[in-house]
């Protein structure tokens, strides 16, 4: 965990209102805080955690606390407390639809399952535009993978994911390894979920409480070992 030192700006993009700050390590971070909601902040800490296991480009993150001191007399909008912290990257835009041809085509496949599994409905880019948090930086090219607040989405529509999802045309259709091979990567993201759920500060839990997230995340979590699950995508 790292203690946040200064609060610098409130960032441009994000309907969850992060904000720039300095921690104990030396280190910027882009926060999340009550904004986000209890239940947005579990979900961006499991998600993320899912997902660096899983092989994405998901920036490293860390839980934070916020002082009383630090947030009692400033004009910025972010409660003391734990909070959600990624990694700043400076440099990094929101990636267009043209740009996405740039992009290794077995990632874009990795994140297009790994959303469907998440059910995560807000990574959406075609050709009229949308909402990827996907980002590329521009100066090294390197893609990174933000957002999870809104995982789990219980109005998740497979037509619109394999329709609308920024990954959609690489994803074509299932090929014939990809069930096995994303059973295992499934399996191995898993292997830490209770670790996680363990780490998640009890000040989230109060609203969004272990038995909730064992029926609207665990649960999920553990379609992929139903047939129904790859019969949608293939």
């Amino acid at each position: 965990m790292i203690e946040i030192l200064e609060i610098t700006r409130k960032m441009k993009q994000g309907r969850t209102e992060p904000y720039l700050c300095k921690a104990d390590d030396g280190k910027m971070y882009v926060v999340k805080g009550s904004n986000a909601t209890n239940e947005g902040l579990v979900k961006e800490l499991i998600v993320a955690s899912l997902g660096e296991k899983f092989g994405l480009p998901i920036p490293p993150f860390q839980i934070a606390w916020v002082d009383d001191l630090l947030v009692e007399y400033n004009s910025f909008d972010l409660e003391a407390g734990y909070c959600f912290a990624s990694l700043y990257q400076p440099n990094i835009q929101e990636i267009t639809y043209n740009q996405l041809k740039e992009v290794n085509r077995q990632q874009l496949r990795d994140l297009f399952v790994f959303d469907y599994w998440i059910r995560n409905n807000d990574r959406n880019l075609t050709e009229h535009g949308g909402n990827p948090n996907f980002f590329k930086d521009q100066s090294s090219k390197d893609t990174f993978v933000l957002d999870h607040n809104l995982s789990f989405a219980p109005d998740f529509e497979v037509s619109d994911h394999l329709s609308q999802h920024v990954s959609s045309d690489s994803w074509g259709q299932l090929e014939l390894l990809d069930r096995e091979t994303y059973t295992e990567k499934f399996k191995e993201a898993l292997e830490d979920i209770d670790s996680i759920i363990e780490a998640i500060p009890n000040d989230w839990l109060e609203t969004y409480t272990t038995d909730t997230i064992e029926t609207e995340i665990k649960v999920v979590l553990n379609k992929f070992l139903d047939d129904a699950f790859w019969e949608d995508i293939s």
